[in-house]
């Protein structure tokens, strides 16, 4: 039986433990817990887009919040290959590795807003080199 003193405070953990997570993957985690087969709301609160991993898991761009899923500190910058100082990599490589350990990673827990396509064409403003 749960105290009604921390229930409260149990909300304030879950809510940020499952801030704008799928309703599939809440129902699948009640499903493992076998708490039983339940509808979920789809409806989901909107995050920002995370510019290592794609998914939407940040509540704000640029305010050096951590990626949840890929653990990406996002700085703000979308530059693909400039260092980036709190994650002591560049963006492009912090890509890499999360294409290597994304069959180990819940990527039914948020959604995905876009595939990532890696580096920009060279002339792009993006990557810093010339248009010609």
């Amino acid at each position: 039986m749960l105290n009604p003193r921390y229930d409260e405070l149990l909300l304030i953990a879950l809510r940020a433990q499952y801030r704008g997570v799928s309703h599939l993957y809440l129902m699948r985690c009640l499903h493992e817990a076998r708490l039983g087969d339940y509808s979920v709301d789809p409806q989901i609160e909107l995050l920002e887009v995370c510019p290592c991993c794609g998914f939407q898991t940040l509540s704000a761009r640029g305010q050096y919040e951590i990626c949840d899923l890929c653990h990406w500190e996002d700085d703000g910058s979308d530059t693909p290959n400039a260092l980036s100082g709190p994650n002591h990599k560049s963006l492009d490589q912090a890509r890499e590795q999360f294409a290597r350990t994304m069959s180990d990673l819940p990527l039914d827990k948020w959604p995905r807003a876009a595939p990532i396509t890696g580096r920009p064409k060279t002339g792009d403003p993006q990557d810093g080199s010339p248009t010609t």
